[in-house]
């Protein structure tokens, strides 16, 4: 807030100087987070930082489900509609019983339009998953998680809800590589329902047969059509991914690219997620 002053330093070792304050006017400052870099400790608000290992380790069809457990007060509500199912990103409780509480995404600096599908009533819910999930896990460096009023006065209102900033990896100078990984992931049933397979269909109490019910005559050796539903319905769920990437560069110019391909089935039939 002052004017600098420069003073040669001569022969003489002591200096009574004065500052001048400098006036500025408001209009001119701009605020804005894109390549601000902070220390961790010196914030005064709560942001969290995820390396790419961590994202990368156990890989989901949607890869933002690996964020379940890391950040404290970051929900996960994954859908139960199997492999490629919505999965909504929600900082410390719901904000608001009419409009989405997800968090913003921003990618390099750049805030994502989330586009979402959302019912328009009570009954009328879709299961559209966050834009988010299109991204390649495998061309993240790292994530910060911002929650808290701080997110929205770098971000506007969008960030109401908290924001993830996401940093993607570049080329570096003077350094050419090549990476290929490949993923594969098997699914399986842990805990299934309960079945009873005593009693075949029917109401015994009733007298009159209906395939409603599975409350009627006792079934023995002969007449026993048991479901189980681990061998009859479920099926073993596989996660395939593959991913290609190049980087190179030099100190004027660096070039990172990647291709992926993520095919997946459920353990539900006809259960399919192909990107």
């Amino acid at each position: 807030g002052y004017e600098p002053q420069a003073l040669a330093i001569g022969s003489r070792t002591s200096f009574d100087i004065t500052l001048q304050e400098s006036a500025s006017e408001i209009e001119s400052v701009v605020v804005t987070a894109l390549g601000i870099k902070r220390s961790e400790k010196a914030l005064s608000y709560n942001a969290q930082k995820i390396n790419a290992e961590s994202i990368v380790a156990v890989k989901d069809a949607n890869f933002i489900n690996s964020l379940s457990g890391k950040v404290a007060g970051l929900n996960i509500n994954a859908s139960s509609s199997g492999v490629g199912g919505a999965s909504k990103v929600v900082m410390r409780g719901s904000k608001s019983i009419e409009q989405s509480s997800n968090a913003l995404y921003v990618i390099d600096g750049i805030p994502m339009c989330n586009f979402r599908s959302d019912g328009s009533e009570e009954f009328d819910s879709q299961g559209a998953s966050e834009a988010i999930a299109d991204l390649n896990p495998e061309d993240i460096e790292s994530m910060t998680v911002l929650s808290g009023a701080a997110a929205a006065a770098l971000y506007g209102s969008d960030a109401a809800n908290g924001a993830i900033l996401i940093t993607t990896k570049r080329g570096t100078a003077g350094q050419t590589s090549v990476t290929v990984t490949s993923n594969t992931e098997v699914l399986t049933p842990f805990v299934t329902p309960m079945f009873q397979t005593r009693y075949g269909t029917g109401d015994k109490l009733a007298g009159a047969t209906n395939g409603i019910y599975s409350w009627g005559e006792r079934l023995n050796s002969f007449n026993y059509r048991g479901f189980d539903p681990t061998s009859d319905y479920f099926q073993t769920g596989v996660v395939g991914t593959e991913t290609v990437s190049f980087s190179t560069g030099n100190e004027r110019s660096q070039t990172y690219a990647s291709a992926s391909a993520v095919n997946s089935r459920g353990i539900i039939p006809n259960n399919g997620y192909d990107r």
